[in-house]
């Protein structure tokens, strides 16, 4: 089985960089539809393929075996890799794709980011994909009807039977079935349809006032820790709970003590909460971020001390292969108050020669007394996921003074270009 796998990982690298450098021709089709079955391949094979462009179309019903051998095998992590390249270049398809509609239909049901890629395919597929799309938005399944409507609103100029299913959908309890299928009504010239999305719309504007009032309430509300973290169990929007995923407590100027929670769920928005602790055993929320469902994960949480003052640092990692991230730096000030560092842009077009690129966000490396980043440079034709031209590793500085000022950041002291084998 070893043998089998090495064999395919070396018939891959060939296939990935006349993917990169897109040199790939019509010759080459029977190689790459057959590279299509087997699993370390798939990916970069779809990839090739799509650089082939239209005379790539002999290759569609391979690409939907790909699809549905892909989504129905949970064993391989690279399956969703494979799916999303599939589906990238069945798009180009439009209606040729519609053999794919049955797996299409039951990827939106998935709690994977995958399910985008199958609404904009679907879209692009167009009316052939109608009657599915509005046989799934009777599923069960809170995903799937949410997608299906999303990808209905998609596919215009509306039929009048679709016009109908949004007349019904705008007084849908999903708020996100309700909210794509008033959008869409919002684009059709009937009376009916412009009373159905004024309704909606007031709705909206309701619900938003009382959200409002709701969040005002719940951020100056003192919580105990057993409220913090409760399961929060499925609703009309969610067919999974809620759950705190880690906690940390973090120490500030004169011991108070900053409690950092992280909330998770399969089809939820991520949630990262700081709170203050208030004796004797409540929490109030000092600051709150919301991540969209299925956009990244939450990577490293630490509270440090640099020249005596205290920090805290998280870092939201960005789904997909670019691991762009998201830095949040805090300096905790007395009377439990968060100081937001900005973080300023590395100039590193000094370091880099012509030819070579930055593809991916910088590593912060933050300890006691300890500022650090690095990053890795790419060569022209270098693939993704392996950097040949060594990297960079550099140093921060605080300029002004982060318990007091509110402009304080960081910007670069140090920057030092290294060797291939010796960046780690």
């Amino acid at each position: 089985m070893e043998k089998v796998v090495e064999t395919e990982q070396y018939l891959c690298l060939p296939i990935a960089i006349l993917a990169n450098r897109k040199q790939v021709n019509a010759r080459l089709l029977p190689f790459l539809i057959n590279a299509l079955d087997k699993p370390q391949c798939a990916e970069v094979s779809c990839r090739a393929l799509k650089v082939l462009g239209p005379e790539a179309e002999p290759a569609i019903p391979a690409l939907i075996q790909c699809l549905e051998k892909a989504w129905h095998s949970d064993s391989d992590p690279s399956n969703s890799l494979a799916m999303g390249a599939a589906m990238d270049i069945l798009q180009t398809f439009g209606s040729k794709a519609a053999p794919a509609i049955p797996v299409l239909i039951e990827v939106l049901g998935s709690d994977s980011y995958i399910r985008f890629n199958a609404v904009e395919t679907l879209a692009k597929i167009g009316p052939e994909a109608e009657s599915a799309l509005v046989a799934a938005i009777d599923s069960t399944n809170v995903r799937q009807r949410e997608e299906a409507t999303s990808a209905l609103a998609r596919i215009q100029p509306y039929s009048e039977n679709t016009i109908a299913v949004f007349l019904r959908l705008v007084e849908d309890e999903n708020d996100y079935v309700r909210e794509y299928a008033a959008q869409a009504l919002g684009k059709v010239d009937t009376d009916a349809a412009r009373e159905a999305f004024v309704r909606a719309k007031e709705k909206g504007e309701e619900l938003y006032r009382k959200a409002e009032v709701l969040e005002k309430e719940l951020a100056g509300r003192v919580w105990t820790k057993t409220e913090i973290e409760a399961v929060v169990p499925p609703d009309a929007n969610h067919k999974h709970p809620r759950k705190l995923e880690r906690s940390l407590s973090v120490f500030g100027c004169d011991s108070e003590e900053f409690y950092v929670t992280v909330h998770v769920g399969r089809d939820w928005p991520t949630i990262v909460v700081v709170w203050a602790k208030q004796e004797p055993d409540g929490y109030k929320r000092l600051w709150m971020e919301e991540f969209p469902c299925d956009s990244g994960i939450v990577g490293d949480i630490k509270g440090f001390r640099y020249h005596e003052v205290p920090f805290l640092y998280m870092v939201w990692i960005n789904a997909g292969s670019g691991a762009y991230r998201d830095d949040y730096l805090f300096a905790l000030a007395p009377g439990h108050r968060l100081m937001p560092i900005s973080i300023e842009p590395v100039n590193f077009e000094n370091t880099i020669k012509e030819g070579e690129r930055v593809r991916k966000s910088l590593h912060m490396s933050f300890s006691d007394d300890s500022l650090d980043f690095s990053f890795y440079i790419w060569n022209k034709d270098d693939a993704e996921c392996c950097p040949t031209a060594g990297g960079v590793h550099g140093t921060y500085k605080v300029v002004g003074d982060p318990l007091s000022e509110k402009e304080a950041r960081l910007v670069a002291d140090t920057c030092i270009r290294e060797e291939p084998d010796s960046l780690q």
